[in-house]
């Protein structure tokens, strides 16, 4: 579907206050004028710890842990009291980010050619390479889930 500039406006807030994963079963996307293509897709949930006191037992501050969740190779973080999730692959050459390290500033650094990623939107530090996939992460009543998008 085609759209005009204000109707990709009215879209865009609409996408962020929807909670698409409730409501939507497949994937679909939306074309702008301009050439702009929004994908949405579902998530798939999948929990991870049965509360915060397990997250810390399992990864220690600062540390990285290998997990695969439905399929996906990732690395859990816990940085800062708060839990992150990442693909383990390195966008650039695929070595394992589940053997890097943090740094201070809330990144996690590729082992290979030390590449850095933001954590919070998986951005690299330098623009060198594709983005890293960051997996959304909530903590509810009944244990800490992740969110993995639907291929």
């Amino acid at each position: 579907m085609l759209l005009g500039w204000r109707d990709s406006l009215k879209i865009t807030r609409l996408v962020k206050l929807l909670f698409l994963d409730s409501f939507c079963s497949g994937h679909f996307s939306i074309t702008y004028r301009n050439g702009l293509t929004l994908y949405i897709m579902s998530r798939e949930w999948h929990k991870l710890f049965e509360n915060w006191e397990a997250a810390v037992q399992a990864i220690p501050d600062s540390g990285i842990r290998r997990a695969t969740v439905n399929g996906v190779r990732m690395s859990l973080i816990r940085y800062r009291e708060k839990l992150w999730a990442v693909n383990d692959q390195c966008p650039h050459m695929k070595a394992s980010l589940g053997d890097g390290r943090l740094n201070g500033f809330g990144e996690i650094i590729c082992p290979l050619h030390h590449y850095r990623f933001k954590l919070s939107n998986g951005q690299e530090s330098e623009n060198r390479c594709d983005d890293l996939e960051v997996h959304t992460i909530e903590q509810r009543e009944d244990g800490i889930y992740i969110g993995i998008y639907k291929k």
